[in-house]
């Protein structure tokens, strides 16, 4: 896989999370809609690929192969998001891009450096309109800035209560003796009920009962459809 040199830093709301368990390392797969530009008043954004990766013993318990700080950190980084990083969720990710040459192959995108010399063979004698290439870029997280798990999963939970308040309308009915509803219910100018939603109570977990995300399949983003095309500002409040 080739490495740029250059460093890199984004901002932006976490819009899908994946983890790929590869037996002896996993990989934690992080899309984030970055703010692009104001269309007709409202906010564009884009989609960008994040990635990090950590060795895991025979437990699958992460690990390192080398005692290098980096190597430790790198443990300590994917630990910390794998625990705390929720949909929705604004953070600020530093890295390194990186990227490598793609084929379709079979069916599947595949890294052309990793394909065998048959394989390397049969795309080439494929038709020139077959032959479909791309380059798979992403940053590979090095440094993160995040809020915490609960505080972010108690700030969603007091905005959800403020909005659905805000949203619910009572006022006296005009005929209340033509009213079939209970005394309690608020109506609205033309004396129709109010349907009201209870908001749900999401508690805050203890740190140590956070359970860890699923791994039990590996999801591949270019089989994934995201809602990136409606996406505005007022979809990611938090």
């Amino acid at each position: 896989m080739s490495v740029f040199n250059n460093k890199n830093m984004v901002s932006g709301y976490v819009n899908h999370v994946a983890v790929y368990d590869g037996g002896s390392f996993k990989t934690m797969f992080v899309r984030l809609a970055v703010f692009n530009y104001m269309k007709e008043d409202k906010a564009q954004y884009e989609v960008i690929n994040a990635q990090i990766s950590c060795s895991v013993d025979q437990q699958g318990r992460l690990t390192t192969t080398s005692s290098h700080p980096k190597a430790l950190l790198n443990k300590m980084l994917f630990d910390k998001l794998d625990k705390n990083l929720v949909e929705g969720m604004k953070v600020t990710l530093h890295g390194s891009l990186r990227g490598s040459d793609q084929v379709f192959l079979s069916g599947r995108w595949r890294n052309f450096k990793d394909l065998s010399s048959a394989e390397k063979e049969e795309y080439k004698s494929l038709p020139k309109g077959q032959l479909i290439t791309r380059t798979n870029s992403f940053i590979y997280i090095e440094e993160v800035n995040m809020p915490s798990k609960e505080g972010f999963l108690k700030r969603k939970e007091e905005l959800l209560t403020e909005n659905q308040m805000n949203e619910v309308k009572v006022t006296e009915p005009s005929q209340a003796d033509q009213m079939e509803t209970d005394d309690n219910d608020p109506v609205d100018n033309e004396g129709v009920v109010v349907e009201t939603v209870e908001a749900e109570i999401i508690e805050p977990q203890e740190g140590t009962k956070i359970s860890r995300r699923n791994t039990v399949s590996y999801v591949r983003f270019e089989d994934m459809i995201y809602p990136e095309a409606t996406m505005v500002e007022e979809d990611y409040p938090f």
